[in-house]
């Protein structure tokens, strides 16, 4: 489940709380947003610490939407699990 917990009207700014079902949560914030094409996000409390950016690429058939994240586990029980 994703929950705004504060909305920007700019995006940036913008809180989301994630509680994965069966999993851990986490809080992640918006910090820059380049329309049509990248949004940063930082995930600053719960489970992970760390950055995450979704890219958008126009292509001729569509658009190719990506996510590249650099996290930290911060539980030591995930992070053994994740091995």
């Amino acid at each position: 489940m994703v929950t705004v917990r504060k909305f920007e009207p700019t995006i940036v700014g913008t809180v989301c709380q994630v509680r994965p079902y069966g999993g851990l949560g986490f809080l992640c914030r918006v910090t820059s947003v380049t329309p049509e094409s990248e949004m940063r996000m930082e995930y600053f409390d719960g489970i992970y610490r760390g950055v995450g950016v979704w890219r958008l690429m126009p292509l001729r058939e569509g658009t190719r939407l990506s996510y590249e994240i650099d996290l930290e586990i911060k539980s030591r029980f995930m992070r053994l699990l994740s091995y």
